[in-house]
């Protein structure tokens, strides 16, 4: 171990243990990790919006498919 790297606050890997930069470092990292929970919010917003709309378009196919079903009953049963 080297005595003087200990003695000035830094361990021997020369990285700030207590210091300002780390704080700093730290604080960017917190932003960081905000913007990413951020934009991870607004994709799952986007996903929610399109499967929305996909399950919309699915059900309406459907609805056309049964009503035709239904229309196709009522015409074969008047005859």
């Amino acid at each position: 171990m080297d005595g003087g790297a200990l003695a000035s606050g830094f361990p021997v890997n020369n990285t700030p243990t207590n210091s300002l930069a780390a704080i700093e470092d730290s604080t960017h990292l917190n932003n960081l990790n905000k913007q990413n929970m951020i934009s991870n919010l607004m994709i799952e917003q986007i996903l929610i919006k399109w499967v929305r709309f996909l399950l919309t378009i699915k059900l309406k196919q459907k609805l056309v498919y049964i009503s035709s079903l239904i229309s196709k009953t009522f015409i074969i049963e008047k005859l």
